[in-house]
């Protein structure tokens, strides 16, 4: 170990009370993360899962240690997700903290194997999510380029029903087809609404066009959630 890691080092951590080791891990809660689905691009910075490259700030405290990892699975809601989506590639995600915007349509296709171009012809058009591939909603849903998007009832629910669905823009203003896709989104998802078998769904409170810096700037200003519990019994 070089001499700088070890002046950095706090070697009696571990005989510390398990109480203070848990508010110290408290006091290292990540922010809210956007994590950003991309195509593999050679030269381009991320982190390859099978078919798909994602950007995302790295949850440390999943990583110090097997307390920390287990106190921030238990009290952050921290779960290995993404399994079937990413070809057996987990990765750690809480959807209280992070949301999850994918660079374009076709592939945010790609991640759940479904067809969401509202284009598309109608049995395509209405295919369910598989099973395997829902996820938990995340904070935000933004998709780039979605102005083909379409999202069923049944869909939604496979989804999670997030409650935040955003047409991203990287820059530049948002043109009239997302405006016309947000109305779209709207209309399907909205009140009494139900899906196939039934099930009424809860329609998402915003449905908007944005470019990435106010999907950036609107999850800052959001308050970071806390620890569901700061010393959970050893």
């Amino acid at each position: 170990m070089l001499a700088s890691e070890n002046a950095l080092t706090f070697h009696p951590f571990e005989r510390l009370p398990y109480e203070l080791r848990c508010m110290i891990y408290a006091l290292m809660t990540p922010d809210r993360r956007i994590i950003e689905i991309k195509y593999p691009k050679r030269g381009h910075e991320g982190e390859s899962r099978g078919d798909f490259m994602l950007t995302y700030d790295f949850p440390a405290i999943l990583y110090i240690s097997s307390e920390a990892r287990e106190w921030a699975t238990k009290f952050l809601n921290y779960k290995r997700s993404f399994r079937s989506n990413l070809n057996g590639c987990a990765i750690y995600y809480d959807p209280a903290r992070d949301s999850l915007l994918f660079h374009s349509l076709p592939l945010f296709e790609k991640f759940f194997s479904a067809n969401f171009n509202s284009f598309a012809a109608r049995p395509l058009r209405h295919q369910v999510i598989d099973q395997s591939k829902a996820i938990r909603a995340p904070l935000f849903l933004a998709i780039n380029f979605g102005w083909e998007l379409c999202i069923t009832p049944d869909t939604y629910k496979l989804l999670g029903q997030p409650k935040n669905i955003i047409l991203a823009r990287k820059s530049g203003p948002p043109g009239n087809m997302d405006g016309y896709a947000v109305d779209n989104i709207v209309r399907e998802l909205g009140p009494r609404v139900q899906t196939v078998l039934g099930e009424h769904i809860i329609p998402p409170k915003l449905v908007r066009r944005m470019t990435f810096r106010e999907l950036r700037d609107s999850i800052a200003k959001l308050d970071v959630p806390k620890p569901q519990a700061n010393i959970p019994p050893q």
